[in-house]
């Protein structure tokens, strides 16, 4: 072993002990923490990093422990006081509310838009929060998707294999999922190349919870092609003043080949009727006619 690497081991370690202890701290002081004023919900591979790259540079966003606490979904039996030490500290953002000015924080979990247990879960404990959604082009997600799976090296099958044995992959997954089944949860995360792209019937259990008012709605390829644009619809929301960043970096861009034409057409023929529901549900044609 090179001392280099073994140098890269050992500051690896110290910075695993060092958010260790931070959030041993953090979990000491849960019962003093605010909880979110707003939720990034989804979707997966839909632009979501590059979103909370941008928002968090806001002065007045005070930022969580890290991205994607998954405590709604994966994470839900730790408890409340696990999930709110992810959060400020009240005396902090008093603090910060003193001057004159609306601080707010809030978490981005691109799983939550999925999970068939969150909406409930959310509603229960938080039923005021804001969301943001990102939804992205339904055959160009399940591509990044199986792009990631692929290079993670939890999936092993042809894109056309994976779309065409989704069904069998992941039949009965959600009642596996809502009884607890760890195996069917990873399943689910892992494998749900096509399902994740059903947008309209994710949402109409999140509408049948929350009128639609607290949610706002984006397209991905709005947010790749004018980020500065998208950002200034998020602030507008979350009713904090505009911000000019320097510079809107895309985080993780994908860069693989491009998928077989054979499972693109079959999956503009799978799309097509869940796209066409998900501009009745919003009243808003997001234009995925073709797979871009």
């Amino acid at each position: 072993m090179t001392v280099q690497k073994t140098r890269k081991g050992f500051e690896l370690l110290k910075t695993r002990a060092r958010l260790y202890m931070t959030f041993q701290y953090r979990l000491l002081t849960s019962n003093e923490r605010v909880m979110p004023d707003f939720m990034v919900i989804g979707g997966q591979k839909c632009g979501t990093t590059s979103l909370h790259r941008y928002i968090n540079q806001h002065p007045n966003i005070i930022p969580t422990f890290k991205k994607d606490s998954s405590f709604y979904d994966a994470n839900y039996f730790r408890g409340f006081k696990w999930y709110r030490a992810h959060f400020p500290l009240k005396s902090k953002m008093d603090e910060f509310q003193s001057h004159g000015e609306r601080f707010i924080t809030g978490e981005v979990t691109t799983s939550y838009i999925h999970h068939p247990a969150t909406p409930q879960r959310i509603y229960d404990t938080l039923p005021n929060v804001k969301f943001i959604a990102l939804l992205r082009n339904p055959i160009q997600r399940a591509y990044s998707h199986y792009q990631h799976m692929v290079r993670t090296g939890r999936e092993t099958l042809s894109f056309k294999e994976a779309i065409e044995q989704e069904d069998e992959r992941l039949d009965r997954v959600e009642e596996k999922v809502l009884n607890g089944d760890d195996a069917a949860l990873k399943a689910f995360r892992n494998f749900s190349y096509k399902s994740r792209g059903r947008y309209a019937e994710q949402l109409e259990r999140w509408f049948a919870l929350f009128p639609k008012e607290q949610f706002l709605i984006l397209r991905s390829e709005d947010l790749f092609a004018n980020p500065e644009k998208v950002t200034r619809e998020v602030y507008e929301f979350l009713g904090i003043p505009h911000l000019q960043l320097e510079q809107y970096q895309n985080v993780n861009p994908g860069n693989y080949p491009s998928a077989e034409s054979d499972t693109i057409n079959l999956l503009i023929e799978y799309f097509r009727p869940h796209n066409q529901k998900l501009a009745e549900l919003l009243g808003n044609n997001f234009g995925w006619e073709n797979p871009g």
